[in-house]
């Protein structure tokens, strides 16, 4: 994070090398060998400047086929950016199954995930979905290699980005914004262009209406970017 480009910059000056960070630095971009930031970021393209289409992730096993019987249910927590209402969430949870019976559902919590609304997740749906509340490291990439269908709730636009550079069809669990933000404008931009759909409770979604996945930058993409800059 921010921590470390002070550090950076001095073991540059220390031991040579090239200052290259992944992300909007606060301190000024122009001190930097090279900075790789998001478009959502609304960085103006410059030398000094790489700028990707989303978080950069993995693009693993995007062009692989997909098991249509399969889908993943993916759930952040509370965040600085979306108010966070366990029943709500379980609601849209439920309708998703409910109006989804040819699925076979994985339910994955993660670390900010309140404690309430996993044990709510074992009690109600332990006999209907896969639950996983600890995964290893490449339980998630494997996962979203083969599932068709992945539900993601708004809070994590990293989240929301890796599914749809897997190659998955990405749908979104709805939490109300707290006010209006970068993730919250990206994520408006990326429904209107049918990236993504937005899940509606006590509707079935159609799965077979989904455009082409968006074009994600990959880690592949950034690390030949730099490779060619400054070689």
């Amino acid at each position: 994070g921010h921590g470390t480009h002070l550090n950076i910059l001095t073991l540059q000056n220390l031991y040579g090398g090239r200052a290259v960070i992944i992300m909007k630095p606060t301190l000024p971009i122009n001190w930097f060998d090279l900075c790789i930031i998001p478009k959502h970021d609304s960085v103006e393209p410059q030398a000094k400047v790489f700028l990707t289409e989303g978080a950069v992730v993995d693009g693993y096993n995007a062009n692989r086929e997909r098991d249509a019987s399969k889908a993943l249910i993916l759930l952040g927590g509370p965040s600085k950016h979306f108010y966070w209402k366990c029943d709500d969430v379980l609601k849209q949870i439920k309708n998703i199954i409910d109006t989804n019976e040819t699925l076979e559902f994985t339910i994955s919590t993660s670390r900010r995930t309140p404690d309430k609304l996993r044990d709510k997740l074992i009690n109600a749906y332990s006999n209907k979905a896969t639950i996983c509340l600890n995964y290893e490291d490449n339980w998630l990439e494997e996962q979203l290699s083969i599932t068709k269908y992945t539900w993601v709730t708004m809070d994590s636009i990293s989240m929301i980005y890796e599914s749809i550079s897997s190659g998955s069809n990405v749908l979104l669990i709805n939490l109300p914004e707290k006010k209006s933000s970068k993730i919250s404008r990206e994520i408006e931009r990326l429904i209107t262009e049918k990236k993504l759909v937005m899940n509606e409770v006590n509707k079935k979604v159609n799965l077979s209406h989904f455009s082409e996945g968006i074009k994600i930058s990959t880690a592949e993409q950034c690390a030949e970017y730099v490779l060619q800059r400054f070689k």
